[in-house]
């Protein structure tokens, strides 16, 4: 996002270099927060991926302990 923003905005020559081999085949991080939509308006979407979204009223998330 921020080599997007910043060829977008600035203008500034940007190369994306990925470790990773494969495919990502899973949602890495499943949610948006309010700031991120304030980074996709500066690009024109915010309102599309508002509209296309799951809306989430409760989240849970758990960590079970360490096996002992």
């Amino acid at each position: 996002m921020a080599a997007a923003w910043l060829a977008r905005h600035k203008g500034v020559k940007v190369r994306i270099v990925e470790k990773r081999d494969g495919k990502i085949l899973a949602g890495q991080a499943d949610g948006l927060q309010c700031r991120t939509l304030e980074v996709l308006q500066s690009f024109g979407f915010a309102d599309r991926a508002w509209k296309d979204a799951n809306h989430m009223l409760e989240v849970r998330i758990s960590n079970p302990p360490p096996k002992s």
